[in-house]
Order: structure tokens, then sequence, then C-alpha cells
């Protein structure tokens, strides 16, 4: 395997912004690696040359999120059928929230980093829930990460 470190940089050449900030919170505003620009440019390039409705504009789109969930699938070593395509992380962590049969005093325990789209869903619920949070610091010295005691909400 390599040097994890020269992996990471691999990684960071392919995104140019990374060499000059720090991402802490990449979900819509974080760095694009030069393939997605590319993949963008001509994407662009197709619709400016040809428009952007009609049947083949259509069947274009849906061969690129197949290849999307394919490319997924094989990342995560995943049947296809696993591999559900949302608009945005809270919606799809929305959807699996949904599918949880929860009870009276189930406990939810996340990070005090998480995003109000993800959380809100929980006060929506009928049923008294416990909903906690893990106060995640970075240790500046040891380069680790731990947690402080829970707060519950």
């Amino acid at each position: 395997m390599p040097d994890l470190t020269t992996h990471l940089e691999r990684i960071r050449q392919q995104m140019p912004a990374t060499t000059k900030n720090i991402f802490l919170n990449a979900g819509s505003f974080g760095p694009l690696p030069s393939c997605v620009l590319q993949a963008m440019q001509e994407q662009i390039q197709e619709e400016w040359q040809n428009g952007r409705l009609g049947a083949a504009a259509f069947e274009a789109m849906g061969k690129i999120y197949g290849d999307a969930r394919s490319s997924v699938a094989h990342l995560l070593n995943a049947d296809l059928n696993e591999i559900a395509l949302t608009d945005n992380t809270g919606e799809g962590l929305n959807i699996i929230t949904n599918g949880i049969q929860w009870h009276e005093d189930d406990e939810v325990i996340t990070t005090n980093h998480e995003h109000m789209s993800y959380l809100r869903h929980y006060t929506s619920y009928e049923i008294a829930m416990v909903l906690s949070f893990a106060s995640l610091i970075l240790a500046q010295q040891q380069n680790v990460l731990f947690s402080k005691p829970l707060q519950t909400w």
C-alpha cells in the first residue's frame, strides 16, 4: 500500500484549492477535483451546443445517473440496487431515519457538528426521543480526535 502522506498529496494535487485552504465543511462548498471540473465543462459544452431539453438530453442525464450509481456500487463493493442517489446528504440521512421504527425513549447519539437539516428531522416525531451530542474536538498537540461527555437535548 502506498504511503498515506504520498496518497493524500496526490489527492490534493487534483484539488488545487486544498493547497491554499482547509475545508472542514465540504458538503456544499468543498473543493472540486480536476476530473469533476472536466466533466462539468464537458456537460456544459454539450448542453450549450445541443440544448437541455428533449428525449436525447433526458436519456443522457439518465446515463450519467446510471454511470454514477454503477461507479459508487463498484467503489463500495455493493450491488447496484443498494445504491440510491439523493440531492444531498441530509435528504439521504432523512430517508434512512424514516425507515427506522422508532420507539418511546429511543436515543440518537450524534456529534455537536451535525447539520440542522438532519437534526431537525428528529423533532418531527410524535414520540419522546433522546437526542444526545458528543462534543468532538481535534487535539492540536496529538492530532487525534476524542469525545467529551455526552450532552442530552
